[in-house]
């Protein structure tokens, strides 16, 4: 299986990035990360480039990613909870994927993957409220219908100030039962 695991964490060894490895230690694949706090990536400034043409009008570090989006199957959308919602820095490459929505909805020239492409959420938060995910998957939602991936899952990890990842059982076995339903998504 081919992973494209988007972190939006700025903390490479952080709760985020833990849990992300807590999934991806229980996968088969090549795994291949785009760290976003170091990716040179603007945000899109709604030029409508992509209405008309492949791609976009943009030229930085997401001509790079935009090959690794093509190449996997599997993406994981890795984000701490800042401020109600996905960091800073992955919502902007989100906003890049823009082109992707214009294939399919507006050019109309979108390909069918020749495999079936499929998402998981991973989000965390040093605190707990009710519902506290909802504005972060409303943001995945889009992202995943835009790279023409069902979403599989989620796997979240709240509170973490309190009890790390690395100490949590339940986020062990809901790293577990996440990448159970993966596998059977893809038929492994």
């Amino acid at each position: 299986m081919k992973i494209l695991l988007l972190n939006g964490s700025p903390n490479k060894t952080g709760q985020t990035m833990t849990l992300a490895a807590m999934l991806t230690e229980k996968l088969d694949g090549e795994i291949k990360t785009v760290h976003t706090y170091d990716a040179d990536v603007a945000a899109c400034f709604d030029c409508k480039y992509c209405f008309e043409n492949p791609g976009c009008a943009v030229k930085d570090e997401m001509q790079d990613i935009y090959k690794l989006i093509d190449w996997a199957e599997l993406f994981l959308i890795a984000s701490p909870v800042h401020f109600g919602i996905i960091s800073a820095k992955l919502m902007t490459l989100a906003s890049r994927v823009q082109t992707f929505w214009a294939a399919a909805n507006v050019r109309k020239d979108m390909e069918k993957p020749a495999k079936i492409k499929g998402g998981v959420n991973i989000f965390t938060a040093g605190a707990k409220w009710n519902n506290m995910f909802l504005p972060c998957e409303g943001v995945s939602s889009l992202l995943f219908h835009s790279l023409g991936a069902e979403q599989i899952g989620s796997l979240y990890a709240a509170g973490t100030d309190a009890l790390p990842v690395e100490q949590s059982s339940e986020a062990k076995r809901k790293a577990e039962l996440t990448a159970d339903r993966i596998k059977l998504f893809f038929n492994l």
